[in-house]
């Protein structure tokens, strides 16, 4: 149709919703496949679009995350090599993202080295190591938020390092303290729930956003008392 190399000249586009489409269905695995092929045919037009690439890849290393999470350096690999291919100015905002989820991946394969890496390539000036290790825990707390979606049985083994990690790494995390509250609410411990609670009150400054948080921990669980 027209310039576009392809029958179909919306055809990255058609296959990036489908790979949405298969991520809400919870077919991570297709999705991520998906996304691959939107990323080679992206390819084909980085001339045009010299993001392309690089968003497509951004894209298929966060489902290659949620579909094998025990392998996820290939997550991190994907980015990586979508970045490649990404001109530092083309939307900055959204480079600096797919950089950090990079950074996320690496600590999901336990390479927590080359997330430090990673993480201080988004600073100018050099991070002092305490800075490091509490980005370290952010990214951890991060990790915990995607996989609580996940039922207890199909989360990555690590889960419960990375929660412990978090709040040890990142105390004033707002996240961290978010995870501990929800899986306490799971396990039924309505006390260890209260407490971490509390502490997540003591480090909000919106009171509107806690009161959001109260009323979907209520509609997520029902049955418990918060």
């Amino acid at each position: 149709a027209g310039n576009s190399p392809w029958p179909d000249a919306y055809a990255p586009e058609t296959l990036r919703l489908a790979a949405v489409v298969s991520r809400l269905r919870g077919d991570y695995a297709q999705a991520a496949t998906f996304a691959d092929e939107a990323a080679m045919l992206a390819a084909e037009i980085s001339d045009r679009w010299p993001a392309a690439v690089g968003f497509a890849r951004k894209e298929q290393g966060y489902l290659l995350l949620l579909a094998y999470p025990e392998d996820a350096a290939r997550a991190a690999e994907v980015v990586r090599l979508g970045l490649a291919h990404w001109p530092p100015k083309l939307y900055p905002a959204e480079r600096e993202n797919a950089i950090r989820d990079m950074s996320l991946y690496y600590l999901a394969a336990g390479d927590d080295n080359a997330a430090r890496e990673v993480i201080q390539t988004l600073v100018a000036a050099p991070m002092t190591p305490e800075a490091l290790e509490r980005n370290i825990g952010y990214g951890l707390a991060e990790l915990c938020r995607i996989f609580l979606a996940f039922p207890p049985e199909n989360r990555p083994k690590p889960f419960a390092t990375w929660m412990s990690r978090a709040l040890e790494l990142a105390p004033q995390a707002i996240t961290a303290h978010w995870n501990t509250v929800r899986m306490a609410l799971e396990q039924k411990d309505d006390a260890a729930a209260m407490r971490h609670l509390q502490e997540l009150y003591a480090l909000s400054d919106h009171p509107q956003q806690m009161a959001g948080t109260l009323q979907s921990l209520m509609e997520a669980f029902p049955d418990r008392t918060v």
